[in-house]
């Protein structure tokens, strides 16, 4: 589509420019870059093929985004991990900050939620789908 084709003409020019010369982090930074100018693009498509309006949009997406906004400040506040005891090393540490960062994440959101009422979306749907679950599981049980 339409769309693959402008994030590849963004991304292959800044992997060619960036990878050369700063290495894998040049990767990051370029496909970081692309996806920051497609976001906005991408809203505009889909607010036009579905007629939404931008509050709609805001509507829908505030209470996640600011959950992987809190996410990221506090994954970042646990430090740096030292890259120098090679990769299998990393591994707890990448499981911590992962199970750190989902913690938060998923206690942001939950309490942003509770804090708007309880709002129709894909919270309660998940809390919905996880009681059906739990009762099929444990037949008896009504949570």
């Amino acid at each position: 589509t339409l769309m693959n084709v402008v994030t590849v003409a963004l991304f292959v020019p800044g992997l060619l420019t960036l990878v050369p010369r700063l290495g894998p982090i040049g990767a990051a930074y370029a496909y970081t870059a692309t996806a920051l100018i497609m976001l906005p693009v991408s809203y505009v498509a889909v607010s036009l093929l579905l007629s939404l309006k931008p509050g709609q949009i805001v509507a829908a997406t505030w209470r996640p985004a600011l959950s992987a906004l809190a996410m990221y400040f506090i994954v970042f506040s646990v430090g740096e991990a030292d890259l120098s005891v090679g990769a299998i090393r990393l591994v707890p540490d990448l499981l911590l900050r992962v199970a750190i960062g989902a913690a938060c994440y998923v206690i942001v959101l939950g309490g942003l939620w509770l804090a708007c009422g309880r709002p129709p979306g894909a919270e309660r749907t998940i809390i919905e789908f996880a009681r059906e679950r739990l009762r099929a599981f444990l037949p008896g049980a009504t949570p």
